[in-house]
């Protein structure tokens, strides 16, 4: 996953990047676009959003109302 295809932000990237907005602001939603089931064939890219969905509800959960 750590493998960057084209531009943009890498997973680890995101996953900073999420922790970093929860240190400073309460996380009110997450919008994930661009993924195309079809052009996933062996379901990375799925594991990979999966997984920063998981974080960013992880981070939203530790935060104090």
């Amino acid at each position: 996953m750590q493998r960057l295809l084209g531009a943009g932000l890498s997973y680890f990237d995101v996953i900073d990047l999420i922790a970093g907005v929860a240190s400073k602001a309460r996380i009110v939603g997450l919008d994930l676009v661009e993924l195309v089931p079809e052009r996933d064939v062996q379901t990375i890219r799925a594991i990979c959003a999966a997984r920063i969905i998981c974080n960013a509800i992880g981070c939203a959960a530790k935060q104090k109302l």
